[in-house]
Formats: C-alpha cells, sequence, structure tokens
C-alpha cells in the first residue's frame, strides 16, 4: 500500500519502508491484513515527544526526546528540512548517555545551546553539559541553567523558536508544563 507518516521528519519514510516490508512478510505467511488497517497505523499514529511541536505563549517548541547520536542526528536532519537553524536548543542528558556526540550532531543545527540538568539521579549537570558544548568546535552560543523550566525561559529570550531535547526526563516534565 502507498502510505503516508503521520509523523514527521525524514527517517519516518524509512521507518513506513521497513513497516511495508514486514507487512507484505506477514502477508506472505498467509497473515491477512488488510491496506486500510495498514494503512491507519501508519497514518493515525501519534507519538508524543518525538519531533512534536507545540506554541507556547508566542514561541513555536519542537520537542524530542533524541536520547542518543542517531536520535540527534535525525532531530539535527529535521531541524535543517524546517529551516530553523535561529533556533535555541534546550539539552539535557543522563551521565550513562553520549552527551558528546548528541550534541556534535545538534550544535550545527541551533544559533544557541541551553543545557540543563534534568530531573532524574542519572542526569548529567547543566554545568557539565555546557563544558562539553563549548568544547565542540564551532559551537553556537552556550550557556548553562540549572532548572529546566529556567532554561527554556532563557531560550524563549535567544530566540522565537526553542528546541528541547536530549532526554524523555527532560522533555516528559517541559512537555506537561507547556502543554
Amino acid at each position: 500500500p502507498d502510505l503516508r507518516p503521520a509523523l514527521v521528519g525524514l527517517h519516518q519514510r524509512e521507518n513506513v519502508d521497513v513497516a511495508v516490508a514486514v507487512i507484505d512478510a506477514m502477508r506472505g505467511t498467509g497473515m491477512e491484513l488488510s491496506d486500510d488497517a495498514a494503512r491507519a497505523g501508519v497514518e493515525l499514529v501519534e507519538w508524543p515527544g518525538r519531533l512534536e511541536r507545540l506554541v507556547a505563549g508566542n514561541t513555536d517548541v519542537l520537542i524530542d526526546a533524541a536520547h542518543n547520536r542517531a536520535g540527534a542526528k535525525a532531530l539535527a536532519a529535521h531541524l535543517r528540512d524546517i529551516r530553523w537553524a535561529d533556533a535555541a536548543l534546550v539539552f539535557g542528558a543522563m551521565t550513562d548517555k553520549d552527551a558528546t556526540g548528541m550534541l556534535q550532531e545538534l550544535s550545527e543545527t541551533v544559533a544557541a545551546i541551553v543545557c540543563t540538568t534534568a530531573a532524574s539521579p542519572r542526569a548529567e549537570t547543566a554545568e557539565r553539559l555546557a563544558l562539553i558544548a563549548a568544547g565542540i568546535q564551532g559551537h553556537p552560543p552556550v550557556h548553562a541553567v540549572q532548572d529546566p523550566l529556567e532554561a527554556f525561559a532563557a531560550a524563549r529570550a535567544l530566540s522565537g523558536r526553542v528546541v528541547i531535547a536530549g532526554s524523555i526526563f527532560l522533555i516528559g516534565p517541559l512537555r506537561g508544563i507547556l502543554r
């Protein structure tokens, strides 16, 4: 079936291609799957916190968990695709994640980075993340703001577009407040 993904991002087309291959394989085993069921599954799906757009007052917000380098790379591709180079990034990550890799992917696609500490005992500190970001060649201006809501306010003061990414522990609480 010809399917149009409800989820945004260039990588979602690849995901749909995989889904179609799985559907074809399942049909090959005799399982009955209608084109309507496949279409509904792909075209009606919602995934909160994955390239999710919100408006908070006069600020456009894009929320994405992007908790590893591959996720950050997909987010960076999407930011380039939608031309959000003027956005400020609110970034938080866990100590056991590749913050350097994530920030390397994202630093070229935003105008500023505001590092923060997510609400988790495993969270990397805003200060440590800011040091990592500042160590990336060609990085945009970098700020450290401990509290995530204050980090959002700082990012909002820098740009009318804010990206929140790096950890589910960061995006979840902020998403709840901003919605």
